[in-house]
């Protein structure tokens, strides 16, 4: 074979097979390694995965708790802002303003004690803060609020309505001046009632400052007055405010009143004459002209008649002289009252006092009508004896208590 120089590799130390072979080993190696390292990613992948997975279910879960502390603080703020004295006097800016302002506070605290900041804070808060809840919260503070002031509009309303209603029944000539009160009453709340408000409110309020008027005719017994009001025949019309119910009942009630009015002269009348001849039938028994008798239905109710007249006065009297007067009655009318029967028959079961002044009545009484109260009370010789011994014991300087 011929002698030809064999060709070098780069590294001169090394023939160009060897230099070959060692570049495919050093391949290999590299090709292993890669091998190697993706195996470790493929490996690891998993896990990283996991892990992204967890963080992710970590920051959703903190973010549903601040979301639940938030709304559970906004439904808190409703009840304390809406529980409070004056809720109606705050406006619904400043209502609301509160709200947000304890709610975000609230936030804020979270986000610090979880150590939020940057974009992730400005995420997470306006997550926390726009809640469906929490805007219904809000939402809900502004309604109770204009709920509030309507209530307490109503509330003073119905104060100012009562006064006036009272001015009008006491003074009904100035209804027309009530009617025009009312209506400037209501005007300084237009801008919480609204305009149609107050105007159906008016509206509703005119038929019961006109009642108010005809009973206050009623009471001062101007049953014409009334009449002509309810007829447009007075100096203000009212028909157009009534309808056809309301303005019968109010006629009604002027035709029922002045009936009772009626009726009740009438009866003071017949009450009057009644009296009035009890009292000149006792007269005449007083004077000797006329001789009553207790069996008598007339002469008794007669007496009885006289007899209640004198009862106030009687209340009024010191015991002894209450024991002249009525006895001194019943001895000159030879007339019992049944009030007296009644007192002189249960008196055996009334305290000691009361038994020692009917016993007092009883002796008084059979002095000047000697027989009377036997043959008209029922009292028998025993109740005649005792009464006559509780007299003579108690004129003896026995104590009460020990008489009876």
């Amino acid at each position: 074979m011929a002698n030809i120089p064999q060709p070098f590799s780069a590294d001169i130390r090394l023939p160009i097979d060897a230099a070959g072979q060692g570049a495919r080993d050093a391949s290999t190696i590299a090709r292993g390694i890669g091998a190697l390292a993706a195996g470790a990613d493929q490996a690891y992948a998993p896990i990283l995965q996991k892990q992204q997975q967890q963080e992710q279910l970590v920051e959703k879960t903190n973010l549903l708790k601040l979301q639940r502390n938030v709304e559970d603080a906004a439904i808190r703020g409703y009840e304390e802002i809406s529980s409070r004295p004056d809720f109606a006097q705050l406006s619904t800016d400043e209502a609301i303003s509160e709200l947000d302002t304890n709610v975000e506070k609230l936030v804020d605290a979270e986000l610090d004690r979880l150590g939020k900041e940057g974009p992730e804070r400005d995420y997470l808060r306006e997550q926390a803060l726009n809640t469906k809840r929490v805007a219904t919260a809000r939402y809900g503070l502004g309604e109770a609020n204009s709920r509030a002031k309507i209530d307490d509009v109503n509330n003073t309303l119905i104060s100012e309505t009562n006064i006036i209603s009272n001015r009008t029944y006491d003074n009904p000539d100035e209804l027309a001046a009530s009617l025009e009160e009312l209506r400037d009453t209501y005007a300084v709340y237009g801008d919480v009632l609204g305009e149609k408000r107050i105007n159906d409110a008016i509206r509703k309020a005119h038929p019961a400052l006109i009642d108010d008027a005809v009973k206050g005719y009623i009471n001062q017994g101007r049953f014409g007055d009334a009449r002509a009001l309810l007829n447009d025949k007075g100096a203000i019309k009212v028909t157009s405010a009534l309808n056809a119910d309301q303005r019968d009942k109010m006629l009604g009630d002027v035709d029922r009143a002045e009936a009772a009015v009626l009726r009740a002269q009438e009866k003071a009348a017949e009450e009057a004459a009644k009296i009035a001849a009890a009292t000149s039938r006792v007269a005449g028994a007083w004077n000797g002209s006329v001789i009553l008798d207790d069996r008598n239905k007339e002469d008794r109710d007669a007496v009885n008649t006289v007899f209640d007249q004198m009862t106030p006065a009687l209340a009024d009297m010191s015991e002894q002289d209450r024991i002249d007067t009525v006895a001194d009655f019943v001895g000159t009318t030879k007339v019992v009252p049944d009030v007296i029967k009644s007192a002189i028959r249960v008196s055996k079961f009334a305290p000691p006092q009361q038994q020692a002044e009917t016993a007092a009545l009883v002796g008084k009484i059979d002095q000047l009508a000697p027989g009377l109260l036997e043959s008209t009370t029922g009292l028998t010789d025993v109740d005649m004896a005792r009464s006559t011994m509780i007299n003579d014991m108690i004129a003896a300087g026995q104590p009460v208590n020990e008489a009876v």
